[in-house]
């Protein structure tokens, strides 16, 4: 009856032992899940933030801001040049080509944390902007090997604005006139801390003003699409000749860490 009491204290003892060790084991998985998922939504914020940051200083050289960001359980990572942004001009004989490497800024989160499918928080996948209301980055979220976070601008905004009058040494001639816009990311320090500083910086444009003749072609091309459209097709008049007005703007991302 002894020998009874005490094994039937033994078996009791392990059934607990396991009990309270499988719930141990849960919650602390529950805390990690929610403590990742948390800090994942704390970077889809800054990332957001950085972008608000990018569009804010874009016109104005030497301009920059930063944004602070915490990286526990998360890796910060750029990837440079994986594919091209091309932006081609072409009526008749005559052709511009433009090449820009697509840089994108990259946060993979903790293993806690799944996405399913794919997310823009903010831009599309297309790469021709056609309008002022569409944005030039394009913030994302997808499952890859865990889940990820990214920033990019692999697109171009290409304007119709009118037409306008210019004098030609004679008499006042009417163009139609467009503005091409890209950004261009390159890549600064990167010093990664569990706290950081995003620091992006407006480190000068670049011009180019064109003037071309009929019914011209506006083509941009990435590695996931390919998009072409005509003076007609943005509203403007083959009667006239066109002036385009294109800007690049190069931003400079860096990470320093901080405290």
């Amino acid at each position: 009856m002894g020998v009874s009491t005490v094994l039937s204290s033994i078996i009791l003892a392990s059934v607990l032992l396991v009990i309270v060790g499988t719930a141990s084991y849960t919650a602390n998985n529950a805390i990690n899940f929610q403590l990742e998922e948390a800090q994942f939504e704390q970077a889809k914020n800054v990332i957001i933030s950085l972008d608000k940051l990018i569009k804010k200083a874009k016109f104005s050289t030497g301009s920059s801001g930063y944004v602070r960001a915490s990286f526990q359980n998360m890796e910060p990572q750029f990837t440079q040049g994986d594919y091209n942004l091309t932006l081609t001009l072409s009526g008749g004989t005559q052709n511009w080509t433009y090449n820009f490497p697509i840089n994108t800024l990259k946060i993979k989160a903790g293993s806690y944390v799944g996405i399913n499918g794919h997310e823009n928080l903010i831009g599309t996948n297309s790469v021709f902007v056609d309008n002022l209301y569409d944005s030039l980055g394009r913030v994302s979220i997808y499952q890859l090997n865990g889940a990820w976070l990214t920033l990019d601008y692999s697109r171009a905004r290409c304007l119709y604005t009118g037409v306008t009058d210019f004098y030609n040494g004679t008499d006042y001639e009417a163009f139609n006139i467009f503005e091409v816009t890209l950004i261009n990311i390159t890549i600064g320090e990167v010093d990664v801390a569990t706290n950081s500083f995003l620091i992006a910086e407006n480190i000068g444009l670049s011009t180019a003003f064109i003037e071309i003749a009929g019914n011209f072609e506006i083509t941009v091309t990435s590695e996931t699409d390919e998009t072409s459209k005509s003076l007609v097709d943005l509203g403007g008049d083959p009667a006239k000749g066109s002036l385009v007005n294109m800007v690049f703007i190069n931003m400079k991302i860096s990470i320093f860490g901080g405290v």
